[in-house]
């Protein structure tokens, strides 16, 4: 009979539960077969694309075990496997050459010496996410505090598996984020070229033309300014566009054409502007709205 002492839950609650995956795996079977002498011990995770039962870590078995298993077909999901995945409670074989089986493992077990089996469920919340295996060299009922400390152990395994679950998701989620980042950044600098470039076609334009924001002059080009015979053009950006317009009555005139049940996207017009001489000049408009 195994001796469950506190230092054996002791090992197995200190074990450091951050880094890679199946190495942490490989330390709590390791923990579990030397505190439970066991002849050896498997872990399966249930895939969370495929749902399908794979195994994942090993203890006490030949190197090439699990690549054994998939290779002559041993069907992991079979009893007690199954079982457990579906009840989600933990099942035992004192002795696997008398209960009912699947020959495939009746075979494995007299090729390993495997005689004892007990399977403990590893959750999430009440979902299954893989199962802890131990196996004995000789027929064994397991006692209640063997199967405590084991529910222990699967409780580790479970929290190794949700942790590389969440940095999993984390890490593609960073990813994604970084892709989205640099495509805004390549957009964004897509924009700032074809926005330079327009502004440079306009600001060379023979033609005046200007940016108006809440009726206030926020760009212009040089030809637009030298049509009101402005050389600083500082002096009227920012300011409303009245300064423009020979008279207030002219300014409201066409704040109407502009504002006023407006439906067209351009708007063209004839409007008596004022240069910075105070000469006023008919000029022919057009505004895109």
């Amino acid at each position: 009979m195994t001796t469950i002492t506190p230092q054996s839950l002791l090992n197995i609650a200190e074990i450091d539960l951050r880094g890679d995956r199946n190495p942490l795996l490989n330390d709590i079977l390791t923990v579990v077969g030397r505190e439970m002498r066991a002849h050896s011990g498997t872990i399966m995770l249930v895939n969370e694309v495929t749902g399908e039962l794979e195994m994942v870590a090993t203890f006490g078995l030949p190197d090439d075990y699990i690549e054994k298993v998939y290779r002559e077909g041993v069907p992991i999901t079979t009893s007690p496997s199954g079982v457990v995945l579906e009840t989600g409670r933990y099942y035992q074989v004192p002795n696997i050459f008398e209960a009912p089986s699947d020959k495939p493992w009746l075979d494995i077990g007299r090729e390993l010496g495997i005689s004892a089996q007990i399977v403990m469920p590893m959750k999430r919340k009440d979902e299954v996410i893989g199962l802890l295996n131990v196996y004995m060299a000789n027929p064994h009922e397991f006692t209640e505090s063997e199967i405590a400390f084991l529910t222990i152990a699967a409780s580790q395994a479970a929290a190794v598996i949700e942790n590389a679950r969440l940095y999993t998701r984390i890490a593609n989620k960073n990813v994604e984020l970084e892709y989205e980042i640099n495509e805004r950044k390549r957009v964004e600098a897509a924009l700032r070229e074809k926005k330079e470039v327009l502004s440079n076609i306009l600001a060379g334009s023979a033609v005046g033309i200007g940016v108006v924001e809440d009726r206030k002059l926020s760009w212009t080009n040089e030809s637009m300014m030298n049509m009101f015979g402005v050389e600083n053009k500082e002096e009227y950006i920012g300011q409303s566009t009245k300064i423009l317009y020979a008279s207030e009555e002219e300014y409201e005139r066409v704040g109407q054409i502009l504002y006023k049940n407006r439906t067209d996207k351009v708007v063209q017009f004839d409007a008596q502007l004022k240069r910075k001489d105070s000469r006023t000049k008919s000029v022919f408009c057009k505004d895109r709205g």
